[in-house]
């Protein structure tokens, strides 16, 4: 999946910050100044334009003028789509922590201090562990006016999830605010192409063999347009009864979740806790049980989402879900 060889960076550096942007220009600018202005200087950026068409290009080539030292652009010949672009970053990153960024929102200019602080703690608690750091993020729009100064309250997240079977139907953790240490990006990559996201596929790996680390503050500006990839929801019944308009939908978003489950399973067999592997055993053949088996099975396990309405909304999606019209995820169920 890798399309380019392992680079040399200009010089070391404990953090590498990854970028990958695509069609990002509008906002691009305000996103690289608040990484510049940062309190903390030991990191470089490694930047992959993923087929951008406006002027996201020409901006980055002029702040690696202005920062030479600091921006490495990667050469790029593929459109990969958000996930498997930041996959391709994280493959080629040696220094000793990383962190994502998005390519429009504004970072606090402790941000990188404070989230490095936080996982040296860790460390030491943790020496030998894969360690995620994350933390909140305050909620804007367009023109950075905050709509809502916690992301997690405002979209219901339980951001001290920390067990493997809270994160196989749900990502509690936003990747523009991640850091990783060196084990944890060894445990995750390659990112596959079953993986939701990124973000969600590493949190995947984290909660399953290491330790999610929570800072109890938002680090960032999360800036809301009409261009987000995924972007933050009001977590309301409103928003999840329109959904029942667009079963078909729902289903196959499901079924995505369960084909990384898959992969993820596929990934890992040998290397799982019993407790771990039984139940992400048993959410890969969800489908292939009778409706009342599904639920139970969800509920035994404890493979549940944050919030009564998100739950009431999943387990209905599942008692609706007719094996008929997905019998290819079925037949692959297995390993």
């Amino acid at each position: 999946m890798n399309e380019f060889i392992k680079l040399s960076p200009k010089r070391n550096a404990e953090i590498t910050i990854l970028l990958s942007i695509f069609n990002g220009a509008a906002y691009l600018r305000e996103q690289l100044n608040s990484i510049v202005e940062q309190t903390y200087k030991d990191w470089i950026l490694l930047v992959r334009d993923d087929g951008s068409e406006d002027n996201s290009v020409s901006i980055i080539y002029d702040y690696q003028a202005m920062y030479p030292d600091r921006i490495i652009i990667v050469p790029t010949t593929t459109r990969l789509g958000a996930s498997l672009s930041f996959g391709s970053l994280l493959e080629v990153v040696d220094s000793p922590y990383v962190m994502l960024c998005d390519q429009d929102d504004v970072w606090m200019r402790d941000k990188i201090d404070v989230t490095l602080e936080a996982m040296k703690t860790a460390e030491c608690e943790y020496p030998s562990q894969p360690i995620l750091v994350h933390s909140d993020l305050i909620v804007t729009d367009s023109k950075l006016q905050p709509i809502n100064r916690s992301f997690w309250n405002f979209q219901n997240i339980n951001q001290n999830a920390a067990r493997m079977n809270q994160f196989l139907i749900q990502n509690h953790v936003t990747g523009c605010t991640m850091m990783l240490n060196r084990k944890l990006v060894a445990a995750s990559v390659p990112i596959p192409q079953e993986a939701m996201m990124h973000d969600w596929w590493i949190a995947l790996t984290c909660a399953a063999f290491g330790k999610i680390v929570v800072v109890n503050k938002a680090t960032m500006m999360y800036r809301q347009h009409d261009k987000n990839v995924v972007g933050a929801k009001s977590y309301a019944w409103g928003s999840y009864w329109k959904r029942l308009d667009k079963i078909k939908e729902s289903e196959t978003a499901n079924l995505s979740i369960i084909r990384q489950a898959e992969a993820f399973k596929r990934r890992h067999l040998d290397a799982l806790s019993q407790p771990n592997y039984d139940a992400l055993n048993a959410f890969c053949q969800l489908l292939q049980t009778s409706r009342f088996t599904r639920v139970s099975r969800l509920l035994r396990f404890r493979i549940l989402k944050h919030g009564f309405v998100r739950n009431v909304f999943f387990i209905l999606m599942m008692l609706v879900f007719q094996k008929s019209r997905h019998q290819r995820s079925a037949s692959g169920s297995e390993i």
